[in-house]
């Protein structure tokens, strides 16, 4: 037999396939463990649905809990994920709006996710509450090792190599569609709207002030226009915060930036690039290049926020 220490993506299909897990918490140096069902979403919670009992006053007492999914063809094959995270309660309270149709959606994808919580109650020698209780587990992390018998090993292995090339190459090739767009994206919002300003200043700012001070004074508008349409393709296209990720983004926006505008110059003022730098401000033309520069890194610079409800 040979044991294998599972990826994240194989614990999360696991996690996304099982019906049912063991819930483990404690309180005062003693442990308790007991079957649960559950809803996986995918990427950070595991929700759950409860009555007030032990294993509740428990979690509330000590937030730090484990939970164990596992599946057993036989002694050889098997696989055994758990997930360290802390229990987190959802009462109905307008603050948890959120997070509470979150959890009723994903445990409403089992059938009869309800029943246990409360078909127990008619099994119990003592008065128990019936109060539901909505709940979630905030992965911290996760582990996990699936076992393979000696005679299947060899092809077992083949056949993963084979997946895994595959879904690596299909991802390398996603994920640049992903930057691609975020990139095309973030290029069409700065640059429709330095178009905006940049006729606003000609027709309006230039007449009044010159061509200085009214690049000058376009230019912290644009830098809030760049942090917002950064900020906004970060979450929008989910792009992690690994830096070829997000400079990529940037580089490739800004890319498309330049060939814009220098076909704009060309075409219509009839400048050649040599022309056209050496006719800008020198103060203004700075500003311009520091604006460029910082075009190409917002995406690294801003924050994505993960968190749901």
């Amino acid at each position: 037999m040979f044991i294998h220490e599972m990826t994240r993506a194989e614990c999360d299909d696991a996690l996304s396939r099982a019906k049912f897990g063991r819930l483990g918490c404690a309180c005062n140096n003693q442990p308790y463990v007991l079957p649960l069902n559950f809803a996986y979403d995918g990427d950070n919670y595991l929700y759950g649905f409860t009555t007030v009992g032990q294993k509740v006053e428990w979690m509330r007492l000590n937030p730090l809990v484990c939970f164990e999914v596992d599946r057993v063809k036989n002694h050889n094959q098997w696989s055994s994920v758990i997930v360290f995270g802390r229990y987190e309660e959802l009462p109905d309270a307008p603050q948890f709006e959120v997070a509470r149709r979150h959890a009723h959606g994903f445990l409403q994808k089992r059938a009869m996710w309800w029943e246990p919580a409360y078909i127990s109650q008619e099994h119990r020698d003592s008065l128990h509450s019936v109060t539901p209780v909505f709940f979630r587990i905030k992965i911290e992390s996760v582990t996990g090792h699936r076992a393979n018998s000696d005679d299947s090993e060899i092809a077992a292995l083949a056949v993963h190599t084979l997946t895994t090339r595959r879904t690596e190459a299909a991802g390398r090739k996603s994920e640049w569609t992903r930057i691609l767009k975020a990139a095309f994206v973030y290029f069409a919002i700065v640059f429709g709207a330095g178009s905006l300003l940049g006729l606003i200043r000609m027709l309006m700012v230039v007449p009044r002030l010159g061509e200085r001070m009214a690049e000058l004074l376009e230019a912290p508008l644009m830098l809030i226009v760049i942090i917002i349409a950064a900020t906004w393709i970060v979450r929008r296209f989910q792009l992690p915060p690994w830096v070829s990720y997000r400079l990529g983004t940037g580089a490739i926006a800004l890319l498309l930036g330049l060939v814009f505008e220098f076909a704009l110059v060309w075409n219509l003022r009839g400048l050649t690039l040599a022309e056209y730098f050496s006719s800008r401000d020198e103060v203004a033309a700075t500003v311009y290049y520091l604006m460029l520069v910082l075009f190409a890194v917002m995406p690294l610079l801003v924050k994505r926020r993960m968190r749901i409800g």
